[in-house]
């Protein structure tokens, strides 16, 4: 991101500008098959299929 307060005042549909763009690359990327994008993809989908939210450390709870 890296912009400031000041440049938000200045043009606040930056962000959301930036995150469409961000949007838009990850799209391509996935439109162009790139097989590292989707490997990455993939793995991190397993990952959140195995790792539920809020399955974390609890051995060192009270």
């Amino acid at each position: 991101m890296g912009w400031s307060l000041q440049d938000w005042a200045a043009d606040p549909e930056k962000a959301s500008r930036e995150l469409e763009e961000e949007d838009a690359q990850k799209e391509k990327l996935l439109e162009e098959d790139d097989k590292d994008a989707l490997t990455y993809l993939r793995s991190m989908d397993d990952w959140k299929d195995e790792n539920k939210r809020g399955s974390g450390n609890r051995k060192n709870m009270g």
